[in-house]
């Protein structure tokens, strides 16, 4: 059958390949003395107008272009430059010469006025492109952000993750330099007026000694800083007061010199604005596979946050410090320093009402009540120091990490109060090291060296006892205990032999990691005599030692079209822990080969298809193995009773990326399929009090089917961007509840519109909607189909009086429909007024939010077999008068 599949694939593609061929139009492009003539302009056309291809002429007049050989048959050609004679070349795609010589001949010319009505403007250069700022600039647009937003092909996320044509950048730049690593937010909030122009660098390969021949698919941002931006420091102050008691307080300070940048704010409010998005990571954790350590244990619930901007919900009072600062030593050797301290505190009142559906025709409800008040610190650091030359790559970067936690929770379960209050104290310190050294061959050594050290102290206490059935034989105490500690230390160390030859290219890694972790847990009861006693049962003290040492092999091709790569690791896996108190001491021994091969073919100048697939092994971890219940939270214990768990993975995926940069076009149509088999399960047991979960031994798998389209079109005439997405999934997985098994499958559909227009001179609109279909389909009926439908949308006008006076209406609508439940429908509006003060450049804004003022939101929920209504408290109605100098 696997081979089926694979023939399958490969036959598939290889049509895909063929379809796409092409043909090639090259020549040379001479004056009538024979002197090469540069940058003359090629634009290569179908009889329609549809555009092939374009580009331009090398310095010694040579140009090339290709375009897909299933197009018409008849193919124009038009060659234009300043000062010469345009020409008009019509070819028949069935007799293309090897060479076309074309001779320009001088020709006066005398400039026409013309009415400039817009020039919004993408140019390329290689595989960069380039998008002018003051093209998408608003007058009402203060950051690059709110520029960036109007880009078409690059989108920005919630979260501030920035998208290039549905992929997620790598790296962030601000003038070529990478000063703020994966935590970029803050960099988009330069304002737009610095800014010259947004470049988008696909295959960006930040290491120079590795850019000939680079397979990188990485896609990345650099902002171009205009001159005269470098040479001050940019700042600026805001301050705010509102009612019911609200206040808002900003100030950031840049600099962007060619020896020394910086970009340091601090900032503090109590309107719902969190800070932490300005330091939110967006770069994925390369060691999370090996380096598995538990996510934090306790909790004090399972309620969550409303599907809702932030600044709708959060009750808070927020204060945060954050320090960037980038230090050219010299040409070849840089430093960085990134600081940050944040401060929370958050209040959220919450009922909930969670509802589990089994196929036997049990049902079992929870009514909560729970008011939360919670306290968080951050405090975060790095320090890197990066040597990068055409002969040696040089990286050191040392991290620490300390967020201490508090959270006192009043909860009320099925008309039982309890308070909680949890305690967390996550240590958190690694240093990387990476040397790259090119030999005289041309061939590289790369010895790299990661050290973590994790400490993760929690205690979760609740009074009273609940559960005392269980926990107390049936007598009423006066409260719980647990206390839980993970420290982990892990290191991966390895050096790779590199050798290039041609457009091939080879790599040699050997390597070894280890990582040691314990586990310790304690549950204690109180009497109401004050007595204290730990619950025997519920403990543990499991050490865990796991070893990979492995090799690995990748080779890699690069064509003028084609670029392929093929990586294949070996790993010899073992694993032991030991438990004497729960009689436990087991290991086991692991080899495993997990290859990856990906092909990218490019399509003309611009587009490509890409398909890649890999196979994975996964070793579960210590969260996996121990034997003594854990309170997770005041309704949940944790346990297990299966060997470390193993996982296999298939994974498969086709891309195809379209753009037309000229025409400001970009489109992205992608589909993936996983398959991934396990031999542990999780085994859940809930009754009308408690949830209890336990890891069994049993073979099970999951698959997961999604298809993904994305496009975007910027229409210069009515100086509009234009995004559509759509997208399809299908789930099949195994649950397992109250001992019986379910399998499941869950399809989602959505799309989503969105445009970010401006009407007129005096008017921009902006409008997002989405709108999903969820179908949740268990193996044996159920009482209850889960298939909820939700549409949101977001709008806002704007309107520019006198070219100071700048006056925005925003409206949000959300609305949730869910057989036998009744419908959710909430819609926000929101009011805000600023003028410009040019001379003095000060801003004064008024502002109203939450105009209706709802003070109460409603959500559900929903997971195949269960659902869960939540109504969140909301702050209402707001007003702030804020001004913000620039200086």
């Amino acid at each position: 059958m696997k081979k089926k599949v694979c023939m399958t694939v490969v036959l598939t593609f290889g049509f895909l390949l063929s379809a796409f061929s092409q043909l090639q139009i090259k020549g040379k492009i001479t004056n009538s003395n024979g002197e090469p003539i540069p940058a003359v302009n090629l634009i290569l056309k179908t009889k329609d107008g549809l555009v092939l291809n374009f580009g331009s002429s090398s310095k010694i007049g040579l140009f090339n272009l290709t375009f897909p050989i299933n197009t018409t048959d008849t193919i124009i050609l038009t060659v234009t430059a300043v000062g010469l004679k345009n020409q008009r070349i019509i070819l028949d795609k069935k007799n293309i010469k090897p060479n076309y010589d074309l001779v320009m001949i001088e020709e006066p010319f005398k400039i026409k006025t013309v009415d400039i009505i817009s020039r919004p403007k993408i140019t390329s250069n290689g595989d960069t492109l380039n998008y002018t700022t003051a093209h998408f600039t608003s007058s009402e647009d203060r950051t690059i952000a709110d520029v960036i937003r109007k880009m078409p092909g690059i989108k920005i996320e919630d979260d501030g993750k920035i998208k290039y044509n549905g992929k997620a950048i790598s790296n962030f730049y601000i003038d070529g330099d990478n000063m703020l690593n994966d935590r970029y937010n803050v960099g988009t909030k330069i304002p737009h007026g610095a800014v010259e122009k947004v470049q988008v660098i696909e295959k960006d390969q930040p290491i120079k000694l590795l850019r000939q021949n680079n397979m990188s698919d990485d896609v990345a941002i650099n902002l171009v800083i205009k001159d005269e931006a470098k040479l001050d420091i940019i700042k600026e102050v805001c301050a705010g007061i509102g009612i019911p008691k609200k206040f808002e307080a900003n100030f950031i300070a840049m600099s962007f010199g060619k020896k020394f940048k910086f970009i340091n704010n601090a900032t503090a409010n109590n309107i719902g604005i969190d800070p932490r998005i300005e330091i939110q990571t967006h770069g994925n954790n390369k060691y999370a596979n090996e380096n598995n350590k538990p996510q934090e244990l306790l909790s004090t619930g399972t309620g969550g946050s409303p599907p809702l901007p932030q600044s709708r919900y959060l009750f808070n009072t927020s204060a945060l410090a954050n320090l960037n600062n980038y230090y050219r030593i010299n040409n070849d050797l840089t430093a960085k320093f990134n600081f940050s301290y944040l401060y929370q505190h958050e209040t959220q009142q919450m009922d909930v009402s969670s509802h589990t559906y089994l196929s036997n025709g049990e049902t079992f409800s929870y009514e909560e009540t729970q008011l939360n008040k919670t306290n968080i610190q951050k405090i975060h650091s790095e320090l890197d120091l990066t040597g990068n030359t055409d002969s040696y790559f040089f990286n050191n970067t040392l991290i620490a990490s300390f967020d201490p936690k508090q959270v006192n929770s009043g909860i009320a379960i099925n008309l039982k109060d309890a308070d909680q209050i949890l305690k967390q104290q996550t240590f958190d310190i690694s240093n990387e090291l990476n040397y790259i050294k090119k030999m005289k061959s041309s061939h590289t050594v790369n010895f790299h060296s990661y050290l973590n050290l994790t400490s993760q102290p929690e205690s979760l206490s609740i009074n009273p006892g609940l559960n005392d059935s269980l926990l107390n034989n049936g007598i009423p105490y006066a409260s719980l205990i647990q206390q839980v500690e993970t420290p982990t230390f892990f290191t991966n160390n390895y050096v790779t032999y590199g050798l290039r030859t041609g457009r091939f290219k080879q790599n040699y890694k050997v390597g070894v990691s280890t990582q040691d972790q314990q586990l310790i847990s304690n549950l204690y009861r109180e009497q109401y005599d004050e007595s204290k006693q730990l619950i025997n049962t519920m403990t543990n003290d499991i050490e865990w030692f796991k070893r990979k040492v492995y090799a690995e092999g990748s080779y890699e091709y690069t064509g003028n079209k084609i670029r392929a790569s093929l990586i294949v690791p070996v790993g010899f896996n073992k694993i032991s822990y030991l438990d004497l108190d729960k009689k436990l001491d087991t290991s086991l021994n692991r080899v495993f080969v997990d290859p990856s091969v990906k092909v990218d073919y490019r399509i003309g100048t611009e587009n490509e298809i890409a398909v890649n697939y890999n196979f994975n092994n996964k070793l579960g971890g210590i969260e996996e193995v121990y034997k003594g219940i854990i309170l997770k939270n005041y309704r949940s214990l944790y346990a297990n009773d299966a060997p470390v768990s193993e996982q296999k993975s298939h994974h498969v995926n086709a891309t195809f990326r379209f753009k037309q940069s000229l025409n400001m076009l970009f489109f992205n149509l992608s589909v993936s399929y996983d398959h991934t088999s396990f031999n542990t399960i999780s085994s859940f047991r809930v009754d009308k009090n408690l949830q209890q979960k336990i890891i069994l031994a049993m073979k099970n798998r999951n698959s997961v089917l999604s298809f993904n389209a994305n496009g975007s079109k910027y229409l210069p005439p009515i100086q509009s961007t234009f995004n559509v997405s759509a997208n399809y999934e299908i789930k099949r997985f195994t649950q397992l509840q109250n001992g019986l098994v379910e399998n499941f499958n869950t399809s989602t559909v959505s799309y989503a519109a969105g445009i970010e227009s401006k009407l007129t001179n005096f008017l921009s609109w902006s409008y997002l909607g989405n709108y999903s279909i969820t179908n949740s389909i268990p193996g044996i009926d159920t009482q209850v189909k889960i298939n909820p439908k939700q549409l949101t949308q977001r709008s806002g006008l704007t309107a520019n009086y006198f070219k100071n006076l700048f006056i925005t209406l925003s409206a949000e609508h959300r609305f949730t429909q869910q057989a036998g439940q009744p419908n959710l429908n909430f819609i926000f509006s929101d009011f805000s007024s600023r003028f410009v003060f040019v001379k003095i450049k000060t801003d004064l804004q008024v502002g109203l939010t939450n105009l209706t003022n709802i003070k109460k939101f409603g959500t559900i929920d929903f997971s195949p077999n269960a659902m869960k209504v939540s109504n969140y408290r909301l702050p209402g109605r707001q007003m702030m008068i804020k001004t913000t100098f620039n200086f």
